[in-house]
């Protein structure tokens, strides 16, 4: 049986099919382009940096799609635990205050770098959620297999699709998280700013998560994480 888990680090929204229909995958896991930094309501977020750890190699990324893929993938289903639902949720944290609306199209459908750095797309496995030990909710995929399980990297560009073939019990690591040089300890949670870029209109004032009732994560990582500004969430 092989096994691959993939662990989403930082600024990574998670949207359904079910939010946006034409959405291409069951999930989109969007990483915003922040790599320059980004002012949201007057506030200035740092700088980003997009990666993937996988093989003990840390990959930059920029402009790309990136899926598992495997034999029958048609016969897999996706499993939505309960905690994957308890990550920030960003129409919840708008409640009361004024409706969110649907997510940008330029943003998460286009495939354009000026706005997103990266797209992962799910349609089987387990995803599940946990915070790390500064407190910033972590989301993890697990596929499991009989057939052998490769990562799929799509160039926005037009390159051609580069497969890599995983291991029996591979690991890898998807981080959106800002240069500790760059960090902001006044406002340690304003990265999560970040996550309002996915949305058609920008909210006058973005809420950011305060608590995350997610149980501790059972694995490190090594990617700089400044507590709950630092999470993943979902959209809605």
């Amino acid at each position: 049986m092989n096994h691959v888990t993939v662990h989403f680090i930082g600024i990574c929204t998670h949207i359904s099919r079910d939010t946006l229909p034409e959405l291409p995958a069951k999930q989109r896991v969007v990483l915003v382009n922040a790599r320059d930094g980004k002012d949201v309501r007057g506030m200035q977020v740092g700088r980003h940096t997009p990666v993937l750890n996988v093989g003990g190699k840390t990959i930059a990324l920029s402009g790309c799609t990136m899926r598992l893929v495997t034999a029958h993938p048609e016969l897999r289903l996706l499993d939505i635990t309960e905690t994957f639902r308890l990550l920030p949720n960003l129409t919840t944290l708008m409640n009361g205050l004024t409706t969110l609306g649907p997510p940008s199209r330029e943003v998460v459908l286009d495939a354009k770098d000026a706005h997103a750095a990266c797209y992962f797309d799910i349609d089987f496995g387990s995803l599940s959620a946990c915070t790390d030990e500064k407190g910033a909710a972590i989301a993890t995929l697990q596929v499991e297999s009989e057939e052998s399980i490769s990562l799929e990297v799509t160039g926005w560009d037009g390159t051609a699709i580069s497969t890599y073939t995983l291991g029996a019990d591979e690991t890898l690591m998807v981080a959106n998280t800002d240069e500790p040089s760059v960090q902001s300890h006044a406002h340690p949670s304003v990265d999560f700013l970040l996550h309002y870029k996915t949305a058609a209109s920008m909210p006058d004032t973005p809420q950011v998560p305060q608590a995350i009732g997610l149980e501790p994560c059972s694995f490190q990582h090594p990617f700089p994480t400044v507590g709950a500004g630092c999470s993943n969430s979902n959209y809605p």
